[in-house]
């Protein structure tokens, strides 16, 4: 069986680049369309991921930060006179409560 363009039917095809250059044209469109789709879906999920409320908020970072300023609060004389107010206040404020129930 001969094919008219290429000889016979079961042999290898060999294309050329006029032969090939309509088809090329039409497969970049679509190259650029899913590459400009793929970007684009991966730019909304990163300006997602930035707007983010809680993206740079880390509970164990607060803890240590106010575990730190505790104890360096309570390294100094004037922190641990303001520990004893605190500490006095409470207590009245838990008295009068309690007196007044």
């Amino acid at each position: 069986m001969k094919n008219a363009c290429h000889g016979d039917a079961f042999s290898p095809v060999v294309l050329n680049a006029a032969s090939t250059a309509f088809w090329y044209q039409r497969l970049d469109m679509i190259d650029y369309l899913s590459l400009a789709l793929g970007h684009g879906l991966l730019a909304v999920a990163l300006l997602r991921l930035v707007l983010l409320d809680d993206l740079d908020v880390d509970p164990r970072v607060k803890e240590h930060k106010q575990r730190a300023e505790a104890e360096r609060s309570a390294a100094t004389n004037s922190g641990r006179a303001s520990q004893r107010m605190k500490a006095q206040e409470t207590a009245s404020e838990r008295d009068q409560d309690e007196a007044a129930l």
